[in-house]
């Protein structure tokens, strides 16, 4: 009897298209998001440094790249399965 190759196949176009969304391609769809969460960012700290002068606190700046530089990109899959017989659930091998 021949096996069919659909698992592997399907499993292979799985982790071709979950790499798809890294790399240098990327960066032309993601730099208008990116340029946006940073001024979102510096925006909000601003303000934040604001109040905090208001109420005699010590305003606090932090870099984009000291933050940045501690991202990792990490990922994992788990596949289970099991394959028995028609006849086991009669006890029948």
């Amino acid at each position: 009897m021949m096996r069919r190759p659909y698992p592997v196949i399907i499993l292979a176009l799985l982790l071709f298209v979950g790499c798809s969304g890294i790399g240098p391609g990327t960066v032309p769809r993601d730099r208008f998001n990116y340029n946006r969460a940073i001024s979102t960012s510096w925006k909000e700290q601003t303000l934040l440094n604001i109040v905090k002068i208001r109420y005699a606190d010590m305003p606090l700046f932090v870099e984009v790249a000291s933050v940045v530089s501690g991202y990792t990109l990490e990922s994992s899959a788990n596949i289970g399965g099991q394959l028995s017989s028609p006849g086991a659930l009669k006890g029948i091998h």
